[in-house]
C-alpha cells in the first residue's frame, strides 16, 4: 500500500505541473488571440466656436466646426501598462461655418459719374456654412489605467472630407484631407466606456487647389464605446 501511494505521488508530481503549465499556455494563447481580434464600436462628437479663419482681408475668429463620428476600434499591442488600439472613423456629418465667398462691388455705376475707372471695384465678403461627409480610416489610440476604472488616452488619426461647397475660400476645393490629434480621459463602466477631452483638428486640400488656407480647430469632444 505504501509503495502504491509513493508511485501515485510521483506520477502526480510529474504529470500535474505539465498539465497545469499547458493549461496556462493555452489560456495565454486564447487571451492573446481574443485581445488581437476583438472589435469595439462607439461614437463621438466634437465642436469648437470662435475658431481662426484666414480670409483675403486677414485673420478672423468667427468660425465654428462640428464633427460627428462612428468608430470601430480593435486592440493591437500591449507595451507594459499601455494598450495601443487601431481606430477607424466614419464621419456622417461635419459642419463648418463662416466660409468666405466674395463678390465684386463696382465703384462706378453707369448713371453715376465718378473719378474711378469704369472697371474699378472692391471685394465684398459673405459667409456661408458648408457640410461634409468623410472617413478617417487610419488611426491609433493608446491608453493607460490611472486609478480604478479611469484611463488616460491619446490618439492620432487621418482621413478626408468631401464638402458641398469649396471651403474656406472659393478658390479652394470641396475635397480636403484631415489630421487629428486628441487627448482625454476614459471612464470604464459596466455598459461601456465614456470619454471626454480635447482634439486638435486640421483640414487642408494638400495644395491641390489654387489656394490652401488650412483650417486648424481646437475642439472639445465626448464619446461612448460599447463593450
Amino acid at each position: 500500500m505504501g509503495r502504491v501511494l509513493r508511485w501515485c505521488v510521483l506520477v502526480t508530481a510529474l504529470v500535474v505541473p505539465r498539465h497545469t503549465w499547458a493549461q496556462r499556455d493555452s489560456l495565454t494563447r486564447d487571451s492573446s488571440s481574443q485581445f488581437s481580434s476583438q472589435w469595439h464600436f462607439g461614437a463621438w462628437a466634437a465642436g469648437g466656436t470662435k475658431q481662426m479663419i484666414k480670409t483675403r482681408f486677414g485673420h478672423r475668429y468667427d468660425r465654428s466646426l462640428y464633427v460627428t463620428a462612428f468608430r470601430a476600434e480593435r486592440p493591437l499591442r500591449r507595451f507594459g501598462r499601455w494598450t495601443v488600439d487601431y481606430t477607424a472613423d466614419f464621419e456622417p456629418m461635419v459642419v463648418a461655418t463662416a466660409n468666405r465667398e466674395y463678390f465684386e462691388d463696382y465703384l462706378c455705376q453707369p448713371s453715376i459719374p465718378c473719378f474711378y475707372p469704369p472697371d474699378a471695384y472692391v471685394l465684398v465678403p459673405s459667409r456661408h456654412t458648408a457640410y461634409a461627409v468623410g472617413v478617417a480610416p487610419v488611426g491609433l489610440r493608446a491608453h493607460i489605467p490611472l486609478t480604478g476604472p479611469l484611463h488616460f488616452a491619446v490618439g492620432l488619426s487621418g482621413g478626408c472630407l468631401y464638402f458641398n461647397r469649396r471651403i474656406p475660400d472659393p478658390d479652394e476645393t470641396r475635397f480636403n484631407f484631415t489630421a487629428d490629434g486628441n487627448v482625454g480621459l476614459v471612464l470604464q463602466t459596466r455598459v461601456g466606456a465614456v470619454s471626454a477631452g480635447f482634439r486638435q483638428h486640421h483640414i487642408s486640400n494638400g495644395n491641390t487647389g489654387r489656394v490652401n488656407p488650412a483650417l486648424d480647430s481646437h475642439l472639445l469632444f465626448v464619446g461612448f464605446e460599447a463593450r
